[in-house]
C-alpha cells in the first residue's frame, strides 16, 4: 500500500472519530486499571494472541502484546511494546516497537534496524449501544501496515468479548489476514 493511501485512511479515521459524541467506551481503561486479553485467529493455522494493558495516567495506556501468525510459537510471532495516548474518549494515538520473530516463512521484504519497527497509528472507538462498541485501527511501520475493524461486547464491568477482522500487509511481501475472536478481563 502506498503512502498516499495510508495518509488518506488515517485522515478518514481521524475525521470519522473526532465528530463522534463522546461516550464511555466499553473497553475504557482508567488510571490504575489493567486489562488482559486472549484471542484466537484463523490466519493460516489457528493462532493465538494475548496482551496486557495498564492505565498509567488518565490519558496514557501502556501495553505489551504478542500475535502468533501461524499457530505454533516457532512459526512466526510479532511482539509489541506500546503506548496509547487518549486524544479523546473515541480516539487514541499509538506509538510502539514491534519485533518479528520466527517469521521466516512470511515474505516481509527487507529487514530494517530497530527504527524500521517503530510503529505509529490510531485506534478509534464508537459506542453503538450500552454494552456494544465498534473499533477500527491502522498501525504502520516500515515493514508492515496493520488494519483492524471489529466489535466488542461488555458482559459486565470486568469481562468482555469481541470479534475483529485483522489484516497485516507487508508491502514488499505477503499478507496475513483473518478473523480474531477473543475475551478480555479488566481489574
Amino acid at each position: 500500500m502506498n503512502k498516499k493511501s495510508i495518509a488518506g485512511l488515517t485522515c478518514l479515521l481521524l475525521l470519522a472519530t473526532t465528530g463522534i459524541v463522546s461516550a464511555d467506551p466499553v473497553r475504557d481503561i482508567q488510571k490504575g486499571q489493567t486489562v488482559i486479553g486472549l484471542g484466537l485467529n484463523d490466519y493460516a493455522n489457528t493462532g493465538l494472541s494475548y496482551y496486557a494493558e495498564h492505565g498509567l495516567t488518565d490519558k496514557i495506556i501502556v501495553g505489551v502484546k504478542q500475535v502468533r501468525l501461524h499457530g505454533d510459537y516457532q512459526d512466526g510471532h510479532v511482539n509489541s511494546v506500546y503506548g496509547e495516548y487518549k486524544v479523546n474518549d473515541n480516539l487514541h494515538a499509538y506509538l510502539g516497537i514491534r519485533e518479528y520473530e520466527g517469521c521466516d516463512d512470511i515474505n516481509m521484504g527487507p529487514t530494517y534496524g530497530w527504527d524500521g519497527n517503530v510503529t505509529v497509528g490510531f485506534v478509534a472507538y464508537q459506542k453503538v449501544a450500552k454494552k456494544v462498541e465498534t473499533f477500527e485501527s491502522i498501525k504502520y511501520n516500515r515493514r508492515e501496515t496493520e488494519y483492524k475493524a471489529g466489535v466488542a461486547y461488555a458482559i459486565d464491568s470486568n469481562w468482555g468479548i469481541g470479534i475483529s477482522y485483522n489484516h497485516h500487509d507487508f508491502p514488499e511481501g505477503d499478507q496475513v489476514k483473518g478473523l480474531v475472536v477473543g475475551a478480555t478481563y479488566k481489574f
